[in-house]
């Protein structure tokens, strides 16, 4: 089934307005940080199960990972800087997504030689990025037999949406949801594999996003580019929804995740959160715990 209004969904034009500049980055600057610092906080207050001599891994994480770090920390900077010269001030909250903040805090962690939080960062995106495998994976297949592609769940449909909603170098630069989950994979095998508590963490993210940018973000936003401003008088509000936290995804197709979506915030946040933290992360969580070499489910 469909969704393309649910209830509790305004129309593009109902809603949005023209926000002040340091509105929208202060925005992202209080989110940002304060994610990151409950994230570190807690992952200082954790006590998980020691696993052995794979939790001491032969050389610091640091060291060991660098260049990964550097390359996320790299193409997070350019994803910042080529999304804001491009698509102006509303990209600040779009730098807030749960993808976007991974590709800031896994490096983060590996850095601050903290597998945990690089393993937070895996965690949370990780059934959205592998439904995007899913996603492409069917459009391409269905192309080449029915001549049409169509996207099974509706995670990545919106690289097909029109330019004036997701723009030709936003769609180039989100094809991170294909390689991202494998390198922080990869970086981390060398050290026992996703490290216990990391579920907890994403969890924390994921939920301090949502509720923040149900406060903090609006649903729809109009653009206000950096430099050229004469036409944004006419310019057709952008959906925005940062991290689900007004509605479930308007382009996934199944409407029992929308059940809830025109209920007041506290009933539907809590929704969201069980749906999300418990009901997808945390089986593949447990997945990939037990084939790390420490082994066990501990979340």
């Amino acid at each position: 089934m469909a969704v393309s209004e649910s209830p509790g969904r305004p129309a593009a034009s109902s809603g949005a307005k023209l926000e002040h500049p340091l509105r929208i980055v202060l925005a992202y600057v209080v989110g940002m940080a304060l994610t990151l610092g409950l994230t570190v906080e807690a992952n200082k207050r954790i006590a998980v199960p020691a696993c052995g001599a794979v939790a001491a891994p032969t050389r610091p994480l640091a060291e060991a990972s660098s260049r990964t770090a550097l390359f996320l920390f790299g193409y997070w900077l350019l994803v910042f800087v080529g999304r804001v010269v491009n698509h102006g001030y509303s990209n600040f909250y779009e730098m807030l997504w749960g993808c976007n903040v991974a590709l800031f805090i896994v490096p983060l962690g590996i850095f601050l030689s903290e597998p945990r939080l690089a393993g937070a960062g895996a965690t949370l995106v990780t059934v959205d990025q592998l439904l995007w495998w899913l996603d492409c994976g069917g459009f391409v297949v269905t192309r080449a037999l029915k001549g049409e592609g169509k996207f099974v769940v509706g995670v990545a449909k919106y690289l097909t949406w029109p330019a004036d909603q997701c723009s030709n170098f936003k769609k180039m630069t989100a094809f991170h949801h294909l390689w991202f989950l494998p390198v922080c994979l990869w970086a981390l095998s060398e050290h026992g594999g996703v490290p216990a508590g990391s579920w907890l963490l994403s969890a924390l993210m994921s939920t301090v996003l949502s509720v923040y940018c149900r406060c903090f973000t609006p649903f729809y936003s109009f653009p206000q580019p950096l430099f050229d401003k004469a036409d944004k008088a006419h310019s057709e509000p952008i959906y925005m929804n940062i991290n689900l936290g007004h509605t479930f995804w308007k382009d996934i197709r199944w409407h029992r995740l929308h059940a809830f979506d025109g209920s007041g915030a506290v009933v539907y946040l809590a929704f969201l959160c069980l749906v999300c933290n418990v009901g997808l992360n945390l089986p593949w969580y447990i997945c990939l715990r037990w084939l790390s070499p420490c082994g066990g489910v501990f979340p």
